[in-house]
């Protein structure tokens, strides 16, 4: 139930464009390169594929949380590319 609440946080924050949220490989990187991820989820199908990633952004302080793709949050997650962030701040 946390994932899925995690999940549609992601989801109200893109609708609110509010800037605190990156997803996809390409935003979420240059997100952990500026040490701007305060939790990053990535789906568990995806977990090898990002895990050079997620150490990253662990050795930056953010936190992970890995979300199944056997719930609705998961496919959800997977819909923007298996990966997403929530962010101190804004980046763009």
């Amino acid at each position: 139930s946390k994932e899925n609440s995690k999940v549609e946080d992601l989801f109200e924050q893109l609708s609110k464009d509010s800037g605190k949220v990156a997803y996809g490989k390409e935003k979420v990187e240059s997100a952990v390169e500026m040490g701007a991820v305060e939790l990053i989820m990535v789906t568990d199908r995806k977990l090898k594929k990002f895990r050079k990633l997620l150490e990253g952004a662990e050795n930056k302080g953010a936190e992970t949380m890995i979300v199944s793709e056997r719930h609705e949050a998961g496919e959800k997650l997977n819909n923007l590319g298996g990966i997403a962030a929530f962010l101190r701040y804004r980046i763009e």
